[in-house]
Order: C-alpha cells, then structure tokens, then sequence
C-alpha cells in the first residue's frame, strides 16, 4: 500500500463506552504520549466517548 501521507501519525481511539480501539492515521495533534503497540506499529491512544461524537474526527461523520 503507498504512504499517501507520511506525516500522519497512527492513532487509536479508545471507545470508553465499548472499552474498543479503533486504529487509524490521522493528522491530529497528539498532546498524550500513551501508546499501544499493534500489528507491530505504536500507537497514540486517544480516549473518546464514540457514541457522543466527543472527538473532531468522529463529529465530522454525523
């Protein structure tokens, strides 16, 4: 798979609700350094509540 955008960091969002990850790239800007390693990548945890929309990246898919 080609690296569209380098830059973009590996991100999982941890569901609080459903106590789930969700693995990603995106672009955020991490302020946390807890990581979670996956597939042989490390990850930057980012808590949210999924089923609010807490988070930017989820209210943009209402």
């Amino acid at each position: 798979m080609k690296n569209i955008h380098p830059k973009n960091n590996y991100v999982a969002f941890y569901d609080i609700n459903s106590k789930k990850y969700i693995y990603t790239r995106s672009c955020i800007d991490i302020k946390k350094k807890n990581t979670i390693k996956y597939n042989n990548k490390i990850y930057y945890v980012i808590e949210t509540d999924v089923s609010s929309y807490s988070h930017n990246f989820f209210k943009s898919t209402k």
